[in-house]
């Protein structure tokens, strides 16, 4: 008996893990823009309930020196916009960006000025 609830619980443990995981994924689109010095970046994250399950943080690297990380709480809709302004660009200048789901995953997406 004591055997048979030792798996029970173990079952519904892993089973609540998997859920958990199967629901988390990481943004599927980052897009970089500049205009000048500024940024508008663009994390694509499609969500059913954007105030629990949102982007929860972006790092803006400009050469590889972190210029940004914006954390948020939660999401208004599918996407998280976020403008900002660096150093004058020059051509050959690289901007990496990743995004974080708060439930777990990333993507990084870069961008070589021209």
């Amino acid at each position: 008996m004591i055997r048979i609830r030792k798996i029970t619980v173990l079952v519904f443990c892993l089973s609540s893990l998997l859920l958990t995981v199967s629901f988390a994924h990481p943004p599927w689109k980052i897009t970089i823009e500049t205009r000048g010095k500024d940024i508008e970046v663009t994390v694509y994250h499609e969500v059913a309930d954007p105030e629990e399950h949102y982007i929860e943080r972006i790092d803006v690297y400009l050469n590889g020196i972190r210029h940004a990380d914006m954390e948020f709480s939660t999401q208004t809709d599918d996407l998280q916009i976020v403008r900002l302004s660096l150093p004058p660009l020059k051509k050959g200048d690289f901007i990496d960006v990743m995004a974080f789901c708060n439930r777990g995953g990333e993507l990084i997406e870069n961008l070589t000025v021209e």
